[in-house]
C-alpha cells in the first residue's frame, strides 16, 4: 500500500495548494494500486472457483454415498425380516418334528415289543440328515408301509430344517457384509464431509482475507478523498479574509468531570484519565497513539484542536472514530479519535477546539473502554508513517 506524502516539518513552509496537489497524486497512485488490488481479487476468484468446484464434487460424493446408503438400508431391513421369519419357520419344524419323534419312538418301541431283534430307536432316532436316515432305512427291513410314510414326512422336514439353516447362515453372512459395506460407506461420509469442512474453512478465511482487505481500499480510498475535500473546504474557508485568532471564542467542552489540561503549544488532551498504553512499538508491532482509559462513567471526547472533519464513520478496526485535519501555524496535522462509544460531529464539519467529539468507547477492535488517540505531522496514511508520539504536543 503506498503512504500518502509527508506533511511539512517546522522548517518546510507547505501551502495549502501543495498539500491539495499531493493528495491528488497519492489518488492516482492509489487508483493504480486499487486496480492492481481488482485484479489479485480477479486472480483469487478463479481460485475460488476451483474451491467450489472441489465442493461441488464433495457435495456429489456425498449424495452418491447417502444413495448408496438408501439402497442398502431396505436391504439390510428385508434381510433381518427374511432371518427372523426363517428362525421362526424352524422353530415351527423344530417343535413338529419333535412331537412327531415322539409318535415314532412309540411306535419302533411297538414292534420292539413285539419280537423285532433290531433296535428301531437306536436306528431313527438321532439322526442327523436325510441321506443318513436312508442309509440305515436299507438296512432295516421292519417297518410297516404307514410307519415308513411318517418317517419320510418326518426327514422331509429334517432336510427342509438343513436347507433352511444353510438358507439361514447365507442370510446372516450376507447382513454382516451389508452391515460392514454400510459402516464404510459412512466412514467414508465423514472423511468426505470433514474434507468439505476443510476446504469450506480455507474459503471462508480467503473470503476473510479479501473482504478485509477491499475494506482496507474502501477505507483508504474514502480518507483520500476525504482529506482531499477538507482541504478544499480550509482553502476555500480562508479565501476571503484571514481567518483571526479568536482563542476566546473556542467552545468548551461539556461538563468536564476534571478541567483539559492545555498543552504548551497547540492541542489540549482531548480526555481525562490515565495513559495505559504508550506511542511506540507494542506486541512487535507499532503502536501509532497512545491510550487514555477513564472507568468512570461517561467520559467526554473532545477536539484536541480547531479543524475540519475529514471522516466520521465506523471502521471495523478504529469502531466509531473521527479524523479530523488541522491547519496550525502554517502547518498541517492530522488526529485521530478512535473507539469512541458515538460520534457527535459529521464528515466536512467544522470544529473548535474543545467542541465535544462524543463518548470513550469500546468499539471496533477494542478490549476496554479507551480512548485511541493519534496525532500525524501532515495527512494520515496507510502506514501512519507520519504519526508522532501525542506527549510531544500535550501534557498528559
Amino acid at each position: 500500500m503506498a503512504s500518502l506524502p509527508q506533511a511539512a516539518k517546522a522548517d518546510e513552509k507547505l501551502t495549502m495548494e501543495d498539500f491539495l496537489k499531493n493528495v491528488r497524486e497519492e489518488r492516482l497512485q492509489f487508483e493504480s494500486e486499487k486496480q492492481d488490488k481488482e485484479k489479485q481479487k480477479t486472480e483469487i476468484s478463479s481460485q475460488q472457483e476451483e474451491i467450489l468446484k472441489d465442493i461441488k464434487y464433495l457435495d456429489e460424493e456425498a449424495a452418491r454415498i447417502n444413495e448408496e446408503i438408501r439402497k442398502l438400508q431396505p436391504e439390510k431391513t428385508a434381510i433381518v425380516r427374511d432371518i427372523e421369519n426363517q428362525k421362526q419357520e424352524i422353530k415351527i419344524i423344530t417343535d413338529i418334528m419333535e412331537k412327531r419323534e415322539k409318535v415314532i419312538s412309540e411306535r419302533l418301541r411297538t414292534i420292539q415289543d413285539q419280537g423285532g431283534r433290531v433296535s428301531y430307536i437306536e436306528v431313527f432316532l438321532g439322526v442327523k440328515s436325510f441321506g443318513e436316515f436312508i442309509d440305515r432305512a436299507i438296512t432295516t427291513k421292519a417297518i410297516l408301509d404307514s410307519d415308513k410314510k411318517i418317517m419320510e414326512t418326518h426327514y422331509r422336514d429334517l432336510q427342509r430344517k438343513e436347507e433352511m439353516e444353510k438358507e439361514l447362515q447365507t442370510k446372516l453372512v450376507s447382513l454382516e457384509e451389508s452391515e460392514k459395506k454400510l459402516l464404510a460407506l459412512k466412514e467414508e461420509q465423514q472423511i468426505k464431509a470433514e474434507e468439505k469442512n476443510k476446504v469450506m474453512q480455507a474459503l471462508k478465511k480467503e473470503q476473510e482475507y479479501i473482504e478485509a482487505d477491499l475494506l482496507n481500499i474502501e477505507e483508504i480510498q474514502a480518507l483520500i478523498e476525504a482529506q482531499e475535500k477538507a482541504i478544499i473546504a480550509e482553502m476555500e474557508a480562508r479565501k476571503p479574509t484571514p481567518v483571526p485568532e479568536k482563542k476566546e471564542k473556542k467552545k468548551e467542552p461539556l461538563k468536564q468531570k476534571t478541567p483539559i489540561k492545555q498543552g504548551d503549544d497547540l492541542f489540549i488532551v482531548p480526555t481525562t484519565g490515565s495513559v495505559t498504553s504508550e506511542y511506540g512499538m507494542r506486541w512487535g508491532s507499532p503502536h501509532a497513539g497512545i491510550d487514555i482509559a477513564d472507568g468512570s462513567g461517561d467520559t467526554e471526547v473532545v477536539a484536541a484542536a480547531s479543524g475540519t472533519v475529514i471522516r466520521s464513520y465506523y471502521s471495523s478496526s478504529y469502531g466509531n472514530v473521527v479524523f479530523v485535519t488541522h491547519q496550525l501555524n502554517g502547518q498541517t496535522f492530522t488526529t485521530v479519535y478512535a473507539h469512541l462509544e458515538n460520534r457527535l460531529v459529521e464528515t466536512g464539519e467544522q470544529i473548535t477546539q474543545g467542541q465535544l467529539l462524543g463518548y470513550m468507547g469500546n468499539t471496533g477492535h477494542s478490549t476496554g473502554k479507551h480512548l485511541h488517540f493519534e496525532i500525524h505531522e501532515g495527512l494520515w496514511d496507510l502506514e501512519k508513517s507520519n504519526s508522532v508520539d501525542p506527549r510531544e504536543y500535550i501534557k498528559i
